[in-house]
C-alpha cells in the first residue's frame, strides 16, 4: 500500500524541484506545529508530521487556553486579582487562605454556641 505522507517526506527535493518549475499542484508550506517549510501535493495539509507535528500545534493551543483560565481570578478573601498556578485555586496567597479558614472556623463555633 502506497503511504503518501511517507512519500513526501522522502522526496522533499524532488517537490521542491517541481515547485521551484511551477508544476502543477505541489505547493510550499509552513509546518503549523514545528514551523519547518516543507512541499506537498496535498490541498489540505497543515503539517510536515500529522501525527507529530500536529499533536504539538494542537498541545500548545491547550496549554495557552488553560493558562488563560487560570488568569486574572479574584481571591475570595481579599478581592485582589492574581494568576493562579492551579484552576481550583480560590484564594491570592496563603495568608488570605489561612484568613479564611480562620473565620469559617469562628462563624461556625459561634452558631454552635
Amino acid at each position: 500500500m502506497f503511504d503518501r505522507d511517507k512519500w513526501e517526506l522522502e522526496n522533499q527535493d524532488l517537490l521542491k524541484s517541481w515547485y521551484e518549475r511551477d508544476r502543477g499542484s505541489t505547493r510550499k508550506i509552513i509546518c503549523g506545529g514545528c514551523g519547518r517549510v516543507f512541499y506537498t501535493q496535498s490541498e489540505k495539509k497543515m503539517y510536515c508530521r500529522p501525527y507529530r507535528c500536529g499533536n504539538i500545534a494542537n498541545n500548545r493551543r491547550q496549554k495557552e487556553k488553560r493558562i488563560r483560565a487560570r488568569s486574572n481570578l479574584t481571591c475570595e478573601y481579599c478581592g485582589g486579582i492574581y494568576d493562579a498556578k492551579r484552576k481550583d485555586s480560590r484564594y491570592c496567597c496563603n495568608a488570605c487562605r489561612q484568613k479564611a479558614y480562620r473565620n469559617r472556623v469562628k462563624a461556625v463555633a459561634e452558631v454552635s454556641e
